[in-house]
């Protein structure tokens, strides 16, 4: 069963540590968040893209978005095909917060590193289909 929603210090560690490979592959940074003043959240930034990781539900599951400029926002679920996206399971029901951002991590890692290292093609395709 989930365990009960992680305090701000633990999900922040939790992100830093599954997100380091964005540090380490790609030379992204820790930057403010989008919206300062959600404390749940994460940002990693190169240049003009990001990823974010929210808190939601309080404290039960995680978001991930990529950002490229201010304005263009998708989230990851996008970027990964439809074979490889996570289906709902009893199991997938009882993770943790902490278990959903180490989830996304794994997702971006496999199917984002073309964003990563700043081919945006795809980014931008899949933004323009979400209109």
């Amino acid at each position: 069963m989930a365990s009960e929603a992680p305090s701000h210090a633990e999900f922040v560690e939790s992100c830093r540590s599954a997100f380091q490979f964005l540090v380490d592959e790609f030379d992204f940074r820790e930057v403010p968040c989008s919206n300062e003043r959600e404390r749940f959240c994460v940002r990693f930034a190169n240049g003009d893209r990001s990823l974010e990781i929210r808190g939601e539900g309080y404290g039960k599951t995680a978001a991930c978005d990529l950002i490229c400029g201010d304005s263009r926002h998708l989230s990851l679920i996008y970027m990964v095909p439809e074979a490889d996206r996570p289906k709902r399971s009893r199991k997938r029901d009882r993770m943790g917060q902490l278990d959903h951002i180490r989830e996304w991590s794994d997702l971006a890692r496999a199917h984002a590193a073309d964003f990563f290292r700043g081919d945006v093609s795809r980014f931008a395709r899949l933004c323009a289909t979400r209109r």
